[in-house]
């Protein structure tokens, strides 16, 4: 009998701990900082320690274990997620875009029709139902995202494409979740009427206060955009509809997590906020120092606005996991969970990869197109920590997701290895999460 793979000994507020970083779950030692001890346990202790899957009689049960897990969230076919890039021209010109800062010179912009949209949404209607039924997956609504560039540029295409989905909105085989993502630039009556009424969920990029934001986030012509996003922000609220934040965190707003949420929330009783670490390109590039700081903020942001009712997505799209006993196999959509459309009709998985037009192997006025049948899509599928040999002993294994498979393509050459930074993330969260959860107990 010896002790699981997949078991991590813990000292949390000097107790000692077992935890399984695949079913989550935590098992009490003593008080002492001593390690793990086999021969103080009870019979009693030995037989929960096995039920938990802790204590194992061979390698070869735990590789069975992790084999059943990868079968049930790696190996299933299912795609709940569709992204339509508008266009993928922008009215901004931020210093740590990774869409524009992957453009080449010669890079020719577009922007999406209606009839672009309608072969999209068949291409999707037609992806999904070839799902694999999963009793947890299919209690979430599709989402269709709006994204760019900047989408509302394209704006009567955007109304266009709402009116179009509200009519066949009965060919999806259950609810569907309407999604914009802004940079809050461009927003009239028409515009909001039409949010209103299709109970669009808005998400706006915005970094900090006037100083924090304008430092990145200028127009094209270098001018500061605080007062002109803060402007719909307000007109969005004044209209009641909900506007989760997209924060970008680097040196200049890393420690005003705390002070900027509780301003947003008592200002304008927004309480989604969604802290993002840079995505690295040639132009802009973040450090481990820096990471060390997001993740610690991150995780102590979540324990100073937790009461005042605050949602620190980042933290909570792992919390919520851990306390689910469901696994996180990816951190985003992108492997396998998610359909990106170029402005031209390209079909890819992350668009991020916009810019390069990395990724992008199909076209949604191919008919003959299957995206279950692209090399793409089932090498992305398979990228996860509970396939990535170099994962299997790590604390994060369950709740990580493996970070982002393009930012390693970009830094490595390869979706498959591991981003180091994001590692140092992922723990800390996983850990903060665990102290979290005891302190509850």
């Amino acid at each position: 009998m010896r002790l699981s793979r997949f078991v991590k000994v813990l000292k949390i507020r000097n107790v000692s701990y077992l935890f399984h970083t695949l079913t989550f779950e935590i098992f009490k030692l003593k008080k002492s900082g001593s390690n793990f001890d086999f021969l103080s346990l009870s019979s009693a202790q030995i037989k929960v320690l096995k039920k938990f899957n802790m204590l194992v009689d061979s390698s070869r049960e735990d590789t069975e274990f992790l084999n059943s897990v990868r079968r049930v969230y790696v190996d299933v076919r299912y795609v709940n997620t569709l992204f339509l890039l508008l266009t993928d021209r922008c009215n901004f010109d931020c210093s740590y875009c990774f869409i524009r800062n992957t453009m080449k010179g010669s890079y020719k912009f577009s922007e999406m029709n209606l009839e672009t949209i309608k072969m999209s949404i068949e291409l999707f209607l037609k992806t999904v139902s070839r799902n694999d039924r999963d009793k947890f997956l299919d209690k979430k609504p599709y989402s269709i995202f709006f994204f760019g560039g900047e989408p509302l540029l394209n704006h009567l295409v955007f109304q266009e494409s709402l009116d179009y989905i509200e009519k066949i909105k009965s060919n999806f085989p259950k609810e569907i979740q309407l999604n914009l993502i802004t940079n809050g630039s461009v927003m009239n009556d028409s515009l909001i009427e039409s949010i209103k009424k299709h109970n669009i969920q808005v998400g706006i990029s915005l970094d900090g206060r006037r100083d924090v934001h304008d430092l990145y986030r200028k127009d094209r012509r270098g001018k500061g955009t605080f007062d002109k996003v803060l402007k719909t922000i307000k007109t969005l609220r004044q209209a009641q509809i909900n506007v989760g934040i997209s924060c970008t965190i680097l040196e200049h707003n890393v420690d005003s997590m705390v002070e900027f949420s509780k301003w947003l929330n008592d200002e304008f009783g927004i309480y989604s906020i969604g802290f993002n670490s840079l995505i690295d390109t040639d132009a802009m590039t973040s450090d481990v120092a820096l990471v060390k700081r997001y993740s610690n903020n991150i995780a102590s942001h979540f324990r100073l606005t937790k009461d005042c009712g605050i949602q620190n997505d980042t933290f909570l799209k792992r919390y919520k996991t851990f306390l689910s006993q469901r696994m996180l196999p990816y951190n985003c959509a992108a492997p396998g969970r998610q359909i990106v459309v170029s402005p031209s009709g390209k079909v890819g998985l992350c668009h991020e990869g916009t810019g390069m037009n990395n990724f992008f192997f199909g076209d949604v006025h191919d008919q003959k197109f299957d995206y279950w049948a692209s090399p793409t899509v089932k090498e992305w599928q398979k990228r996860s920590p509970l396939t990535i040999k170099a994962c299997e002993r790590c604390l994060a294994l369950g709740l990580c997701g493996g970070g982002c498979p393009y930012t390693s393509f970009i830094k490595y050459g390869t979706i498959w290895k591991t981003d180091h930074h994001f590692c140092i993330f992922a723990r800390k969260m996983v850990r903060a999460i665990l102290e979290e959860a005891i302190a509850q107990i």
